[in-house]
């Protein structure tokens, strides 16, 4: 997927993902608070404004007089959805940043990137949710992140990384809400997609696999009970038409690398002319492929 093609799948995925009733059914999935919670209800917790790519990762410098200054030439890293449920049982409040992720071998640890995601989500709760006088104040961060090209050894997967209490010695009396404060969620998915699995990877595999924007309004609509809403159904033909693109370059690729091969094979025991006769290609690119590193 060349960059271009992949900003654009981002910024769509981004969008469907943004869906309130997309969302609510993820959240209630995996988040152990919304268990027990109805679509509707979840949905009803939602503050309206969900920020996409809004709110940076990064905190800023500051220089002088409070005055905030990024980085020069650092590209700026912004949270893909930041958004928040609050009055979830009367008053709690939890903050949440979700992440369409392309890449599930980034060249770094995905569950670190995520960590650190939720202790930035954490310390940006400074004077706001809490002070150096009430750190109870401090609310619970979730950094959920949907993978979209999982390796075949790691398929369908759905994991959970969180705070936990070891007792080394006797037990201290923390109640669990004071130290489960953060948790990283990584949704992996892969290429396949079947009738019978689970609910939420059905869902999101259907939306970000499927080619037929006619069949995901069906599953939408019958399997999950949420309507294609004119913007949604915007998105959904966008991605079906890119998903569809991607296939058949990555088909072309594949055709090209064989040809390159066939190619290099056959110059090793013939001639470029010979070769092009053979195989039915212009001189021309068979000298380009010649000259092409092993």
């Amino acid at each position: 997927m060349d960059n271009e093609t992949k900003r654009t799948y981002d910024k769509h995925a981004k969008r469907i993902l943004s869906n309130k009733r997309i969302l609510a059914h993820i959240l209630q999935r995996v988040v152990d608070e919304l268990r027990d919670k109805t679509i509707d209800q979840i949905v009803c917790y939602m503050e309206d404004d969900i920020k996409i790519s809004k709110v940076a990762v990064q905190p800023p410098n500051i220089i002088g007089n409070n005055v905030e200054n990024y980085i020069t030439g650092e590209e700026t890293v912004y949270f893909d959805l930041c958004f928040t449920l609050t009055k979830i049982n009367g008053e709690t409040k939890i903050i949440f940043d979700l992440e369409a992720q392309n890449k599930y071998n980034p060249g770094y640890p995905l569950v670190t990137r995520g960590i650190v995601y939720g202790a930035r989500m954490i310390s940006r709760q400074m004077n706001t949710e809490f002070t150096t006088q009430n750190y109870g104040g401090l609310k619970k961060v979730y950094s959920i992140w949907v993978c979209f090209n999982s390796p075949k050894h790691v398929g369908n997967a759905i994991s959970k990384y969180a705070i936990q209490q070891e007792s080394i010695l006797g037990v201290s009396p923390a109640k669990k809400e004071d130290y489960d404060k953060m948790t990283v969620v990584l949704i992996c998915l892969s290429d396949r997609i079947c009738e019978n699995e689970d609910r939420l990877i059905r869902l999101l595999n259907v939306l970000f696999k499927e080619k037929s924007a006619e069949k995901v309004g069906n599953v939408l609509r019958k399997e999950y009970n949420i309507p294609m809403a004119e913007d949604l159904k915007k998105e959904v033909v966008t991605m079906c038409n890119l998903s569809d693109m991607i296939e058949e370059k990555a088909i072309e690729k594949g055709e090209e690398n064989a040809t390159i091969r066939l190619v290099k094979a056959a110059l090793t025991e013939s001639s470029p002319e010979e070769v092009a006769r053979i195989l039915h290609l212009p001189l021309e690119e068979v000298l380009r492929i010649g000259q092409l590193a092993v």
